[in-house]
Parts: structure tokens; C-alpha cells; sequence
């Protein structure tokens, strides 16, 4: 709302945003039906698949690149550690999302910093007792 007031267009950033996520998932996709077999069938997605690139996501970090990638490979490692489990896996998965959420919902990639003085909500000390556009 105060960027808008601002003079920032809003809703141009947003399609922007919009836009280049279609474009990397069009590429993404390009590129997986380019890989063997040749071509995407709905049942090579599976339930685990979907869970599996959630708790990359979930457990790295949300809105953090580097916590994605953090997440990815720590999990790509242990699922192939944990390959023999296989009837466990999900409830592993489901339980290490359920924990990453509880106690680290910034993921991995993010750690939760705290200076002394900030409000865990607001990380700035300066902001809180300041009213919009007044000192």
C-alpha cells in the first residue's frame, strides 16, 4: 500500500513476477519431456514425487534460492540414504515438514535472527514505535 502511494506499480511487478515464474516453469517442463522416455504421462508424478519437491521447498526455505537449493540436495541425500525404507519414507517426509514448519518456518536456508531489541514479528527496532511516513 505504500508503494503504491509511492508511485511503484504494483500491479506491473506482480505480472513481471507472474510471468517469468511461467517462464521458468515452461522451461523447467521443456525440458523434463526431453529427458527418457521422450515424453510426460500423468501417472510419472506420483504422490511422493509432489511430496518429495515439497519438502525441498518447505525444508530449505520459502522465498529463499539458496535455501531451495540447500534443500534440495539435503534431501535428494537423504532420500537415497533412506531408499531401503521405503514404506517409511512418507511418514519420515511428513514428519520432518510437520518439524521444519513448527520450529524453523524460515527453513534451513533462512536461520531465525534475532537481534536483542527486535520483535519477532518486525525485525526492525526502529520501525516499531514510528507511524507510517512520520518520525
Amino acid at each position: 500500500m505504500l508503494r503504491r502511494r509511492n508511485g511503484v506499480n504494483v500491479r506491473k511487478y506482480k505480472l513481471i513476477a507472474f510471468v517469468l515464474s511461467a517462464l521458468y516453469a515452461g522451461c523447467a517442463g521443456s525440458l523434463q519431456a526431453h529427458m527418457a522416455p521422450g515424453f510426460l504421462h500423468p501417472n510419472s508424478y506420483t504422490i511422493t514425487e509432489m511430496i518429495t519437491l515439497l519438502l525441498m521447498v518447505v525444508f530449505g526455505g520459502i522465498g529463499h534460492i539458496w535455501g531451495g537449493v540447500i534443500g534440495a540436495i539435503i534431501v535428494t541425500i537423504i532420500d537415497d540414504l533412506t531408499r531401503d525404507y521405503y514404506q517409511y519414507r512418507m511418514a519420515m517426509f511428513g514428519s520432518v515438514i510437520v518439524l521444519t514448519v513448527m520450529f524453523m518456518p524460515r527453513g534451513i536456508g533462512r536461520p531465525h535472527r534475532r537481534l536483542p531489541g527486535t520483535s519477532p514479528l518486525h525485525g526492525d527496532p526502529q520501525a516499531q514505535g514510528r507511524t507510517h511516513g512520520r518520525s
